[in-house]
């Protein structure tokens, strides 16, 4: 809503009315890594272990509530989910600068990537 307004895109107060959709989400198990996948993974040297989160929990100076522990994984390196918005905005950063991003970031590309936060929606945006 914020970025269509700064856009100076029509705005309205009309009530919509939705069709009712059939859509049936599904969850794509393949991208998903199960905590023996994940250990088999990287005992193999196979892929390497991405920390979405912000820096204070990846230090281990703060902890979400549903962690039993502060800190993050051994091995795991650092990528906060929010590199990839432009600064203050929920707004993605175009492919060109994902790309300069990504190369910056300690993350090796030629072994797959398994990223993790506490709940999921920050590991998503990796």
């Amino acid at each position: 809503m914020a970025a269509w307004s700064a856009a100076g895109l029509p705005l309205d107060a009309t009530p919509v009315a939705a069709a009712p959709s059939t859509f049936e989400p599904r969850i794509d198990a393949s991208l998903i890594a199960t905590r023996e996948q994940t250990l088999a993974a990287v005992g193999a040297g196979n892929a390497g272990l991405v920390d979405a989160r912000p820096a204070e929990y990846f230090r281990g100076e703060t902890r979400h509530q549903a962690a039993k522990w502060p800190g993050t994984l051994t091995s795991a390196v650092i990528v906060e989910h929010s590199s990839w918005f432009k600064p203050g905005t929920a707004t993605f950063v175009t492919p060109a600068e994902a790309q300069r991003i990504a190369a910056d970031r300690p993350i090796d590309p030629s072994r797959d990537t398994i990223s993790f936060c506490n709940a999921g929606h920050w590991a998503a945006t990796n």
